[in-house]
């Protein structure tokens, strides 16, 4: 089932009132401390999944593809210098690469627009 657009845009709205949070993360982030990983999936990890399963409307594919998307952040070191709010960038690169393992499983892709438009 696809969250509501209303719901999402709510959770995308009480992440984005923490910026302090997410500086400290990205700076964890940046000195490679193992917590970092925790406290971003502690913060983003629900409207990641939200983000996914919006686009692949499967509950057990969202989540083989969250952790797909957490291991290709941390393996290509994607967050560290961030500089735009972790939020937006999150959201873009999980709808990024949730398109690269659509196409890699032969599952139809999304516009970003659609996505965004949640």
């Amino acid at each position: 089932m696809r969250p509501l657009a209303s719901e999402v845009q709510h959770q995308i709205m009480h992440l984005q009132s923490n910026h302090q949070s997410d500086d400290v993360i990205i700076s964890l982030l940046a000195k490679r401390d193992k917590r970092s990983w925790e406290f971003l999936y502690d913060k983003y990890a629900s409207v990641m999944y939200g983000t996914i399963l919006g686009m692949v409307n499967d509950q057990e594919t969202a989540g083989d593809i969250l952790v797909a998307v957490f291991v290709e952040l941390k393996e290509k070191e994607m967050l560290f210098s961030t500089r735009v709010a972790l939020c937006h960038t999150l959201i873009r690169l999980t709808y990024t690469i949730t398109n690269k393992n659509l196409r890699d499983l032969g599952l139809p892709t999304h516009d970003i627009k659609t996505i965004m438009s949640l």
